[in-house]
């Protein structure tokens, strides 16, 4: 497996994780130490994903356009940083509510979504034709 197919592999499990977290939000109250379980382990996946996928782009940095390597950074800041508020909330949160995660779940599954199926679309082509 070459490391961009890496990197798809693990979209699709994090892909799975985020299918995942959605179906147990609408589960209700009972799956309210499943949602944080679930949230903790896509955060764990996906600051490895993310570690793996700069160490690629840095390997191509030269052949890469300077507005998508800075489109890539701040995407790698915001969505580590939405899922760890929503990670803190599990933290915090004393009555496991899941009244409390729920607004946010939907953004995170969301954005990350999104930001996958973008880089599957601009950003790998440019990697694998650069390796």
């Amino acid at each position: 497996m070459n490391a961009v197919d890496r990197l798809r592999r693990d979209h699709q499990i994090l892909r799975t994780k985020l299918s995942i977290l959605e179906n147990a939000l609408g589960m209700g109250p009972d799956a309210w130490f499943v949602l944080r379980e679930i949230s903790f382990t896509l955060s764990r996946q996906l600051l490895g994903h993310i570690r793996r996928e700069e160490d690629l782009v840095a390997a191509c940095r030269r052949a890469l356009d300077p507005k998508v390597l800075a489109e890539l950074s701040v995407e790698h800041r915001d969505e580590p940083a939405h899922l760890q508020a929503l990670n803190q909330l599990f933290l915090t949160e004393r009555g496991q509510s899941v009244d409390q995660v729920r607004p946010q779940l939907p953004r995170v599954i969301s954005g990350l979504r999104h930001h996958m199926s973008e880089e599957e679309h601009d950003l790998f082509p440019i990697l694998e034709r650069t390796l």
